[in-house]
């Protein structure tokens, strides 16, 4: 099968040199997705919440669209800019992965942009069986 580039058409287009998903035989790689939804608008501003919530929900849009669900994925990497924000962004992303989560990274970095707050990236392994494309 090789590698296979797929852009979701709920997520903003990628201003930058990468793709929101490849995916090789039954792996997804989730590219790193910050908080903008599918107008392009960030979250709002300085609300670690609200922008963990869009990260989240552009992973799950991302991971569906491939014929997964959330409980696929196996890998995922947390970038916040502040750690002080951190309990925020686990609480929520206890409610993503309520039952057996994901193995994790999670980092203190600066972003590309200071008020992205939060970024995350995923891979998920999906059966051939359960892909829709």
């Amino acid at each position: 099968m090789g590698k296979k580039v797929i852009q979701s058409e709920k997520l903003r287009r990628p201003v930058a040199t990468y793709s929101q998903r490849i995916q090789a035989e039954d792996l997804l790689f989730c590219g790193g997705m910050t908080a903008f939804d599918q107008d392009g608008q960030l979250a709002r501003k300085g609300d670690v919440k609200a922008k963990t919530v869009q990260v989240l929900e552009n992973i799950k849009g991302v991971v569906e669209a491939a014929g997964g669900t959330m409980e696929d994925i196996v890998q995922t990497t947390v970038c916040v800019t502040h750690l002080p924000n951190y309990p925020c962004v686990e609480q929520m992303y206890k409610t993503y992965f309520p039952k057996d989560p994901s193995a994790r990274a999670t980092l203190r970095i600066d972003l590309v942009k200071p008020e992205y707050l939060v970024e995350m990236s995923a891979t998920a392994v999906i059966e051939a069986s359960s892909k829709n494309g």
